[in-house]
């Protein structure tokens, strides 16, 4: 089909993976945006729950795929203004899974088309937890959604970054950067390892130019916890300066402000965020716990007053809370 769908007042390029309302781009995940588009694939069919779980999740990774599968598709109808008691757009199907009820509007003639995005794409692999101790692992996870979030601030006009949640499909796979740069589409892929001490963290990090399988950029950071958000604005400068177009974007912006003064609260942040993406009942609830101690650190630290009210949305949302 074409790369870009149009229904309502939405545009969907299937192809640079962006949704669109009136021309302006809506922010939406990479799971949400794969739901619909294996809609849009086939409008009017039943689309089963295990067609998006294959899709989704592949083989050896392993979900709580119920309620990930739920939240995707809830961040989807909010994306899209639908409702789920009375669908425009995305019917539940009870028990098999959901079909796109939209009508489809002709395609744009080719000179109408957008031009297709000149801007490379990066794939940031999970950081990989190098000190030995499991219980660090929360610390290479947090790693990588820094960086990712650097990145998209720093260079995203200029550089294609792929979501959280299409890097952690990855974690743990045994498959080399070529073969992950082939199957996600990507130009250039980083790989990093990070190793806390008690004062002190090393990060390697290597950038790959999947075309020719080269490595453009290798270097071994180390920094005192302190310096931890110093140590991230390296990083990304880093990886940045050697893309075209991104390291001159990159360079000149300027570094992002210290969301916390505080490493405690800020330590207690990434616990939670860890914990939470687990989306399981005990997760949750030590997501809240760290929420709520990371507050207790820092009463002002905007980002765990954010991740704790996005938390209290959804138990509303699930109604495992009242929504009041």
């Amino acid at each position: 089909m074409s790369r870009i769908v149009r229904f309502d007042r939405f545009e969907v390029d299937l192809a640079a993976g962006e949704l669109r309302k009136r021309g302006i781009r809506i922010r939406l995940r990479e799971q949400p945006f794969q739901v619909l588009a294996s809609m849009l694939e086939r409008p009017g069919e039943v689309i089963t729950r295990e067609e998006l779980h294959r899709r989704l999740w592949p083989e050896g990774v392993f979900v709580d795929f119920d309620n990930s599968l739920n939240i995707a598709v809830a961040r989807l109808r909010a994306a899209l203004g639908d409702s789920a008691d009375s669908p425009r757009f995305i019917e539940t199907i009870p028990r098999r899974g959901y079909r796109f009820l939209g009508k489809l509007l002709p395609s744009p003639s080719v000179t109408a088309q957008a031009p297709p995005s000149s801007r490379p794409r990066l794939l940031v692999l999970p950081f990989v937890n190098s000190s030995g101790d499991i219980s660090q692992e929360y610390f290479s996870d947090a790693m990588t959604d820094e960086i990712i979030t650097a990145l998209v601030s720093a260079a995203g006009e200029h550089l294609a970054v792929m979501a959280r949640t299409t890097a952690m499909r990855c974690k743990g796979s045994r498959k080399g950067a070529a073969q992950i740069a082939r199957e996600v589409r990507v130009d250039y892929i980083v790989e990093g390892t990070v190793r806390r001490g008690e004062e002190q963290v090393v990060v390697n990090v290597q950038l790959i130019e999947a075309a020719g399988e080269t490595h453009l950029f290798a270097r071994r950071y180390e920094a005192k916890l302190a310096d931890i958000f110093q140590l991230q604005d390296s990083i990304t400068h880093g990886i940045a300066a050697h893309i075209p177009s991104a390291g001159d974007a990159a360079c000149g912006r300027q570094p992002r402000r210290r969301p916390t003064e505080s490493l405690a609260a800020y330590n207690e942040y990434i616990q939670a965020k860890y914990e939470m993406w687990k989306w399981t009942p005990d997760g949750i609830a030590r997501a809240r716990r760290h929420f709520e101690a990371a507050l207790g650190c820092d009463p002002h630290f905007a980002l765990a007053c954010d991740g704790l009210a996005n938390l209290y949305g959804y138990l509303g949302m699930w109604e495992f809370l009242p929504p009041d």
